[in-house]
């Protein structure tokens, strides 16, 4: 036999490789980081700044970009923009475009 399976063994229930990983003192059980000597900060994320998480802030206004696209000169350009402030006329609405 490769390992003793003697009654009350550890090496028995464990295996070869689990085996000689309790031979390492419990530490392999712990969190890699601690005995690879990385910084504890790594351990709490909230610690750390966290991007790309952060959601509903995607319209961001431009009144410039606002006026180019809904501006009554941009409608009135083409068949369809004047089709849409007929809509808006027909309507009844206060202001046609932007």
């Amino acid at each position: 036999k490769a390992f003793d399976c003697s009654v009350g063994s550890l090496g028995c229930l464990l295996g070869p490789v689990s085996r000689s990983a309790g031979l390492l003192g419990g530490r392999w059980l712990q969190d890699p980081r601690g005995w690879l000597g990385f910084p504890d900060t790594w351990r709490f994320p909230a610690m750390q700044q966290t991007r790309d998480r952060m959601r509903g802030n995607e319209y961001q206004p431009n009144n410039i970009k606002r006026k180019n696209k809904h501006d009554w000169i941009r409608r009135l350009s083409t068949p369809n923009g004047v089709q849409v402030i007929l809509r808006c006329m027909h309507k009844g609405q206060k202001s046609l475009s932007h």
